[in-house]
């Protein structure tokens, strides 16, 4: 099974973290992208960065009081998942087998 891309960037700037984690989710044209963020966080220009980026993604994130990113615990930060697309995915499901994109 495929490593599922993630990265975690500073929230300080967020157009620069849109072009950082849409430039590490971009190979795998993601069907689903999860993100979570500090609450500082400027979701409208985040979400707006990565939805220009990754126009087939679908986008959902939330604010947060902590991170968990690949390197644990963090705090300011933006952390990012994407799920792989399938060949022509046009929804992402959440079903007893997980998060699937169809």
């Amino acid at each position: 099974m495929a490593e599922i891309p993630r990265i975690a960037v500073p929230a300080g700037d967020a157009i620069a973290a849109a072009r950082q984690i849409a430039s590490a989710l971009a190979p795998i044209d993601p069907c689903l992208t999860i993100v979570f963020g500090a609450a500082s966080t400027d979701f409208e220009a985040l979400a707006a960065g990565l939805t220009e980026a990754l126009p087939r993604t679908r986008l959902v994130g939330c604010s947060t009081a902590g991170e968990i990113g690949p390197d644990g615990l963090a705090q300011e930060t933006i952390v990012a998942v994407g799920l792989p697309a399938a060949d022509e995915p046009r929804d992402a499901r959440l079903g007893r087998g997980g998060v699937t994109c169809v």
